[in-house]
């Protein structure tokens, strides 16, 4: 969603989405898709909202549990950023 609250489809398809988290910069965001097994990383601009060259970050194998706490022992230092 940008600053015009216009949507924009930064993944498709998406199977299973279940957790979405940025390293502390800001640069990077993770996006987790449950039925893939695997995380995926993109880089972020903060200003833009916009989330481009997407690359898997790793896989996980089997069923590990939901969303972003079950993998997030393997991701860098991350935290939530909420707009209002």
């Amino acid at each position: 969603v940008d600053a015009a609250r216009t949507f924009t489809c930064v993944v498709s398809p998406a199977t299973c989405p279940n957790g979405i988290v940025w390293t502390k910069s800001g640069r990077t965001m993770y996006w987790i898709d449950t039925m893939r097994c695997a995380v995926f990383a993109f880089d972020y601009n903060i200003t833009s909202g916009a989330a481009t060259n997407q690359r898997v970050a790793f896989r996980v194998g089997g069923s590990e549990g939901e969303g972003a706490a079950a993998h997030i022992s393997k991701l860098p230092p991350i935290r939530c950023l909420a707009y209002q």
